[in-house]
C-alpha cells in the first residue's frame, strides 16, 4: 500500500502519516499531541476511508458542545445524509455512516442494545484523557471494555501522560495491537506569564520579588502592604491591543456572567460593521429557534454587540448556539468561559487567560493540575495565523 503524504491539500507531518499507516493496517491507535498540530486530520482521513468502504464509524466526545460542533463540521464535509447525531437532547439520522454521540451515550448503547453497533468498524474517542477523570473515567473504561471485539479505536488527546500503559491495557483486553503515536512540539509556541496591574506581564520570580518590596513599604495609615487589586478587566485592557480574541477561563458559571457584564461597562471591541453583523446573526438565529422575545436574549444581545460573550453549561442551548457561532466568526473578542469550553472545540483564540490557578472540583477548591492547565492553555495561538500564543494568569 502506497504511503499517504498529503491530504486535503495539507502536507502531513510524520506523526500523522504514522498514525494513518497504523489505522490502515487494522490496528487501534492512541494519538497524544498538543492542541493545534492536526490530530483531527487523522480522524478525518479515517472517516473518509470508512465512508469509501461503505462501513460505519462512531465519533464520541465528552461534552454535547463538541458533539454539536463536530456534527456541523461533518455535515459540511460529508453531506447531511451521511452524518447523524445522538445526544440527550436530539437524535438525527442515527444509522448514518458517521454517527456522533457523547461517550455516555455510547456506553449506554453497549449495555442496553449492543446489537445496534454490530458491524461498525471504528470508534473515535476525542479527548480520551477523560479516562483519568475521577467522576467520569469509568464511562471510558466501560466503553473500551465492552466495545465489540472487531471494532478498532482511535483515541485523541493533547495530554495522555501514561499512553504506553493505556495501550498495553487495551491491547491485553481487546487482543489486538494498539499503537501509540506522540508529538511533543506545538505548531504555535506558547508564552506564559502572570499579570499584575502595576507591573504588567511578569514571571513568577519577578512577582514574588515585587510583593516582597511592597511588604517592606507598609502604608503608614493602615500598617498594611500597599497591594493594588488586579481585576479581570485590567488584564483585558492590557491585552486588547495585541491579544484578541481572548478566551478567559473562570471556574464559576456565575463568575462568567458577572465578569462579562462588568467588562461591558465602558468597553466595546467591535467596529460598526462588526456590530451590524452580530445583530444580523442574532436576529436570524433567534428567529430560527423561536426565542426572539426571550428577556435573557435582550440582555445577552447587549454583550454580544460589544464583542463580549460568556459560555457555561447552564446557558439555554439556543443561546449557546448563537454565542458559539459568533465566537467562531471572530465577532466575540472576549469570551468568559468555564472549563468545558477547553475541550476540543476549535475556535480562533490568540490569548488564554486564567482568573485563578485554583478551581472548584465539586468538593473543594484545589490547584489546577498540569494536565488541566495545558489542556486549557493550549487553545491559544492559531496555526498559520499567529507566531505565538499568549497565556496569562491573573495575579
Amino acid at each position: 500500500m502506497e504511503r499517504i503524504v498529503t491530504y486535503r491539500e495539507f502536507t502531513l507531518d510524520p506523526f500523522q502519516v504514522e498514525a494513518i499507516d497504523e489505522l490502515m493496517a487494522g490496528h487501534s491507535v492512541l494519538v497524544s499531541a498538543p492542541t493545534g498540530v492536526g490530530k483531527t486530520l487523522i480522524a478525518d482521513y479515517l472517516i473518509d476511508q470508512v465512508i469509501r468502504r461503505q462501513d460505519q464509524v462512531i465519533y464520541t466526545a465528552p461534552i454535547k458542545a463538541l458533539s454539536n460542533q463536530k456534527y456541523k463540521e461533518f455535515k459540511a464535509l460529508y453531506g447531511e445524509e451521511r452524518v447523524g447525531i445522538i445526544t440527550g437532547d436530539v437524535v438525527i439520522n442515527p444509522d448514518a455512516p458517521v454517527t456522533l454521540m457523547t461517550t455516555e451515550i455510547f456506553r449506554n448503547i453497549l449495555h442496553q442494545d449492543p446489537k445496534r453497533i454490530e458491524g461498525i468498524t471504528h470508534i473515535i474517542f476525542d479527548e480520551i484523557h477523560y479516562l483519568s477523570d475521577e467522576d467520569r473515567g469509568t464511562v471510558w473504561e466501560e466503553s473500551i471494555i465492552f466495545m465489540p471485539p472487531g471494532m478498532r479505536l482511535l483515541g485523541l488527546s493533547a495530554t495522555i501522560p501514561n499512553a504506553e500503559e493505556l495501550a498495553a491495557w487495551i491491547s491485553e483486553i481487546k487482543e489486538h495491537e494498539v499503537a501509540v503515536i506522540r508529538k511533543f512540539k506545538r505548531s504555535v509556541p506558547l508564552k506564559h506569564a502572570l499579570f499584575e496591574k502595576s507591573k504588567g506581564a511578569v514571571s513568577r520570580e519577578e512577582l514574588v520579588e515585587y510583593r516582597r518590596e511592597l511588604r517592606a513599604k507598609l502604608d503608614p495609615a493602615t500598617g498594611l502592604p500597599r497591594f493594588k487589586e488586579t481585576r479581570h478587566y485590567d488584564l483585558i485592557r492590557y491585552i486588547s491591543k495585541f491579544g484578541l480574541p481572548c478566551l478567559y477561563f473562570v471556574f464559576s458559571r456565575r463568575g462568567c456572567e458577572e465578569m462579562a457584564y462588568e467588562l461591558m461597562q465602558g468597553s466595546n471591541f467591535l467596529s460598526p460593521d462588526e456590530r451590524d453583523q452580530v445583530e444580523a446573526v442574532v436576529d436570524q438565529m433567534a428567529k430560527e429557534y423561536g426565542i426572539e422575545n426571550l428577556r435573557s436574549l435582550v440582555r445577552l444581545r447587549q454583550l454580544l454587540t460589544r464583542g463580549i460573550g460568556y459560555h457555561h453549561a447552564g446557558i439555554l442551548p439556543a443561546q449557546k448556539e448563537i454565542i458559539e457561532a459568533l465566537f467562531g466568526m471572530g465577532l466575540v473578542k472576549v469570551m468568559y468561559a468555564t472549563e468545558t469550553f477547553a475541550v476540543g472545540i476549535n475556535y480562533p483564540v490568540k490569548t488564554v487567560c486564567f482568573d485563578s490557578p485554583a478551581k472548584w472540583d465539586g468538593v473543594s477548591f484545589r490547584k489546577m493540575t498540569t494536565m488541566e492547565y495545558f489542556q486549557m492553555a493550549g487553545r491559544a495561538g492559531r496555526r498559520g495565523i499567529d507566531r505565538e500564543g499568549r497565556v496569562f494568569i491573573l495575579a
